[in-house]
């Protein structure tokens, strides 16, 4: 590992939601590029904190289709530098 890279298991968690869903090229580059953004400081991303500690990111609406939004959960642990990656999901898009 790189000096000042984060650990993740964001790749195996974006295969595994490209398994489960049909995606355009757009949604998974969108993807790669939040998984390449906590690999360099996933505190120096825009989330959400809950009070268990879960992190929560909206990604923005699925090119796919454009009635669902992808979002990510996910836990920071700063003294190992690990982020793990709960799950990518699709959501209904607010109107």
């Amino acid at each position: 590992m790189a000096s000042g890279t984060w650990q993740t298991n964001a790749s195996s968690r974006i295969e595994d939601f490209i398994t489960r869903n049909k995606w355009a090229v757009d949604d998974i580059e969108t993807l790669e590029l939040f998984a390449r953004r906590l690999e360099i400081d996933p505190l120096d991303v825009s989330a959400n904190q809950d009070l268990v500690g879960e992190w929560y990111a909206r990604l923005g609406p699925s090119k796919a289709d454009p009635t669902r939004s992808i979002g990510v959960g996910y836990l920071i642990d700063k003294s190992r530098r690990i982020v793990d990656v709960i799950s990518f999901e699709a959501y209904p898009t607010r109107p």
